[in-house]
């Protein structure tokens, strides 16, 4: 489960975070150090995707929006 934090977000140690350009429209920041999944980032707004386990507390998040596998963007990608 995650939550859409938005484009204005920041990071206590970000030293220790890499970003990997993973898709057209998506990156992906990581820990350098253990390889944990921090974030995904949409390119075209700067919203970061966060999983929920990252946050120390629950933060009262409201679960309003389930996304769908039908409606994620066409990753179809031929092969050469």
């Amino acid at each position: 489960m995650s939550v859409n934090c938005g484009p204005d977000v920041s990071f206590n140690d970000e030293q220790c975070i890499r970003v990997f350009d993973s898709s057209e429209w998506a990156e992906r920041g990581f820990c350098n150090h253990c390889g944990s999944h921090i974030f995904y980032r949409l390119k075209e707004n700067g919203e970061y995707i966060i999983p929920v386990g990252i946050f120390d507390s629950d933060g009262g998040f409201v679960f309003d929006k389930q996304i769908f596998i039908d409606r994620k963007p066409d990753t179809a990608v031929p092969l050469t």
